[in-house]
């Protein structure tokens, strides 16, 4: 087995020979020539449209190629994530015969505590015949629900000058996304985020397209797409009701009580047909009974226990320290989320100084307000992340980038200057967003050649040279791939713990490889995280540590 430890360390080192990316260069550089050629044609010829229009229209081609060698590079890292894996294998535990959600104290354990509709709409990443295939599909599918809604919008641009304003807007969303580390994790992660961002988006994006009372199919969609949503991720709850109110706003009563009756009926059309297919008590065991035990202590980088013995005095009540903790998590969010609310901010005050009406980017805009206590909440719970904050910061930023479209394409008889200044902030924001672009623009080559050489590969080559000896706790993906067999995900088992559900020895044994010789722990977010180890091993006490690599795989082999 130490040589098979020795072997898997090997194998996971990226080897950069031969990996000479003279041609991608060549490629690249021709590409950004030809978009900054593009832009220079359109400032010299286009010389009937106005000045901030073609200076904005000028920098779209040089940005879309920037935009997507950051999109592609992020997608093909997805396979470096051990989180990734982990949560694309109940897609895979679905196709291999298993259920998605098992009752307590049954069946192989998973992190499967959010809606079903976040295993389904991965399934499309069944069709590759490799880990690393299967996790750059399925991060392509986050990507594009993520950016789905943005994308359909721009779409559906009217006029040339809504057209520019709206590719612009929606370059500028794409890089404060890669620059943003919740965003980055929402749009590129296989998770829970992308599926009930991209459906809300949607959900809100067809009542902002809607103009007439007699286009009907645009409710139906967005009734449909919040279902989705909050079946998704059980944190979106109140997204139906912030529709309601923007389609009560913008279409009045009769528009609202069709709309109340679409959610009514889809809700319960699609809430029956999962607890048909998923059974309602092992659904609300998993998606409610365990979350909602959960405690609160924050992410990985913010401990809550470090922080209350450090700041909080010991004469302190818990409930104030509630408060506190409460009031750094909005603190985190409203820092993270500063320059959409600025927007936000500030387009709410025009509108109140001069009377003029809000405009339609209001319903991204609410939805993200109502969402914030959510996100707040979802931050202190342990396990939370910055990621939580999407919930709010995703909305809020389609919102206020809205408000510039919308601002900017105002007739000037009626905007007296702000179409120009709109567009001048459209402008100022896109050239600094570029201005960062070489200092982010990875080698997409370079990526690619070595993005196989990930752990899940390794995973699922030792498997198939050692079939039923080896366990990887904190990758079942490969087992599913290699062995088509399921077994617990460490962190799992913890997430069971902490809310009040403890997995037993004998459940805990009856879903492991029977005939292991070896323990095998990659890393699901660092190589020096020990905590899954040390909560697996309790149960293994035949086990012993045979060594740890710099890497991020730990070896454990019977006494």
């Amino acid at each position: 087995m130490r040589v098979l430890f020795a072997r898997l360390c090997e194998s996971y080192k990226l080897d950069s020979r031969g990996m000479n990316p003279t041609a991608y260069n060549v490629m690249e550089a021709l590409l950004f020539a030809g978009a900054a050629a593009f832009g220079v044609w359109v400032l010299k010829w286009k010389k009937d449209w106005l000045l901030l229009d073609r200076l904005v229209a000028s920098l779209l081609a040089v940005g879309f190629v920037a935009l997507l060698g950051m999109i592609a590079s992020s997608v093909l890292q997805a396979v470096f994530i051990g989180w990734n894996a982990a949560r694309l294998a109940p897609t895979f535990a679905l196709l291999n015969g298993y259920r998605l959600y098992y009752p307590d104290g049954v069946g192989p354990v998973l992190d499967t505590i959010y809606g079903p509709v976040t295993a389904l709409v991965y399934l499309p990443a069944a069709l590759a015949k490799s880990p690393s295939v299967a996790l750059v599909i399925a991060s392509v599918v986050s990507a594009t629900l993520f950016f789905g809604p943005m994308m359909w919008m721009t779409v559906r641009s009217g006029t040339r000058s809504r057209w520019v304003a709206m590719l612009a807007a929606l370059l500028c969303f794409g890089f404060l996304t890669v620059r943003s580390y919740p965003l980055k994790c929402g749009a590129f992660y296989i998770h829970a985020d992308a599926p009930a961002l991209g459906w809300a988006g949607l959900a809100c994006a067809a009542i902002y397209l809607r103009r007439r009372d007699d286009e009907w199919a645009l409710l139906v969609m967005s009734a449909i797409a919040a279902v989705l949503s909050v079946w998704s991720k059980q944190t979106m709850a109140l997204l139906p009701v912030a529709l309601a109110v923007c389609v009560w706003r913008l279409f009045g009563a009769a528009s609202l009580k069709r709309y109340l009756l679409l959610l009514g009926g889809v809700g319960l059309v699609l809430s029956l047909v999962f607890v048909l297919a998923f059974g309602s008590s092992a659904m609300f065991f998993n998606m409610v009974q365990v979350p909602s035990h959960h405690p609160w202590g924050g992410g990985k980088d913010w401990d809550f226990y470090k922080y209350l013995s450090s700041n909080v005095p010991s004469n302190h009540s818990w409930p104030g320290a509630k408060l506190d903790w409460l009031r750094l998590a909005s603190q985190e969010l409203v820092t993270e989320s500063l320059f959409p609310l600025a927007i936000i901010v500030g387009g709410l005050l025009v509108c109140a100084g001069t009377g003029r009406r809000v405009g339609r980017w209001l319903v991204f805009a609410l939805v993200g307000t109502l969402n914030a206590p959510a996100a707040v909440l979802n931050r202190v719970k342990v396990g939370g992340d910055m990621n939580a904050f999407n919930l709010s910061l995703y909305f809020w930023l389609i919102g206020a980038l809205l408000l510039l479209v919308e601002a900017a394409t105002m007739e000037e008889t009626e905007g007296k200057g702000v179409p120009q200044t709109a567009k001048a902030v459209l402008a100022v924001l896109l050239i600094g967003l570029l201005g960062g672009v070489p200092s982010r623009l990875q080698n997409v080559y370079q990526i690619a050649k070595g993005f196989r050489l990930n752990q899940q590969e390794a995973a699922c080559q030792t498997l198939g040279q050692h079939p039923g000896q080896v366990y990887f706790p904190n990758n079942p993906l490969a087992h599913l791939m290699t062995e088509h067999k399921l077994y617990h995900l460490s962190y799992a088992v913890i997430d069971r713990k902490l809310g009040g559900y403890p997995v037993g020895e004998q459940h805990f044994r009856a879903h492991v490889p029977p005939n292991m010789r070896a323990v095998l722990f990659g890393s699901l977010w660092s190589p020096s995280e020990t905590w899954t180890h040390e909560e697996t091993m309790r149960y293994l006490t035949g086990f012993v540590l045979q060594g740890r690599d710099q890497s991020g795989w730990t070896l454990y082999t019977r006494r």
